[in-house]
């Protein structure tokens, strides 16, 4: 029996391989054509599936802690807790992880609106 060959990590394709290309492409001002913004929609809509995830555990974490905090001291207010979660690093990564999901989600409509564009160029 053979073995299942995996990727190596240089050839691994990524939701950040993916956005990191695409930006160093339109940061040194490469034209891409609308294939390529398709291809990497597709694959970046195939992806999703774990940024959301990621997401969720860092939503469920920060939730737990704020409980805790709540419990922990009767005093605390719901205004105090949320104002210190908000100094932690925790809360700076859930946030990150939320903007990476907004960029996913804008880059899979401007893919849209590369592909209709095309279309209409091929038709008049």
């Amino acid at each position: 029996m053979t073995e299942e060959k995996k990727p190596s990590q240089e050839h691994l394709v990524t939701v950040d391989t993916i956005l990191d290309t695409f930006e160093e492409w339109v940061t040194t001002k490469q034209v891409v054509g609308p294939t390529l913004w398709i291809g990497a929609a597709q694959k970046l809509i195939a992806l999703m599936g774990n940024e959301t995830d990621l997401l969720f555990g860092y939503q469920q974490h920060i939730a737990k802690v704020k409980i805790r905090m709540l419990e922990a001291d009767d005093k605390q207010n719901v205004s105090a807790v949320k104002l210190k979660i908000e100094a932690t690093d925790e809360w700076v990564e859930m946030r990150k992880q939320e903007a990476k999901i907004h960029r996913i989600t804008e880059f899979i409509r401007i893919a849209k609106v590369q592909a209709k564009i095309r279309q209409d160029e091929m038709h008049g």
